[in-house]
């Protein structure tokens, strides 16, 4: 195996992102994206803001461990339409519907169980209730949800 000398090994690898001439930490580039202080973004800051990524890991995690069917059980994927993401997760007696919007427009798709079938576990919408009307689920853009089906 060869090996690049560590000053061609660098030239080549600042040419291939930033140009030759260009060097990886150059005054003049000018980063893709905004890149926040440890005192805006920190685990702390996170924790508080009830929508930060942070949280919604957290809080799915906390569900895979309460739902063994998350962890362990099947996969059965559901017919959708449009930018729907359907699947049932099930163990046992637990069956779980994961239903994700991942299109940028609200979506629907048909639900024939009573109101009362189903439970909502989670939403990416803070504050979101199952909200079945005249026999469709509604999904803002890019929500995801997850509903217990235990109850039918």
């Amino acid at each position: 195996m060869r090996f690049l000398p560590i000053a061609l090994r660098d030239r080549f690898i600042a040419g291939c992102c930033f140009g030759v001439d260009q060097p990886f930490f150059a005054a003049s580039h000018t980063p893709h994206f905004r890149l926040l202080s440890y005192r805006e973004c920190n685990v702390e800051a996170e924790s508080r803001d009830a929508a930060s990524l942070l949280v919604v890991y957290r809080e799915l995690l906390g569900l895979r461990k309460a739902h063994s069917a998350l962890n362990f059980g099947g996969y059965r994927p559901v017919p959708a339409e449009c930018d729907l993401l359907l699947y049932i997760r099930h163990m046992r007696e637990e069956r779980l519907l994961v239903a994700l919007n991942l299109g940028g427009t609200p979506a629907e798709f048909p639900w024939r169980r009573p109101h009362s079938a189903a439970q909502l576990l989670y939403s990416t919408t803070p504050g979101r209730a199952v909200g079945v009307r005249s026999g469709h689920l509604a999904l803002a853009p890019h929500e995801g949800i997850i509903l217990s089906l235990d109850g039918e």
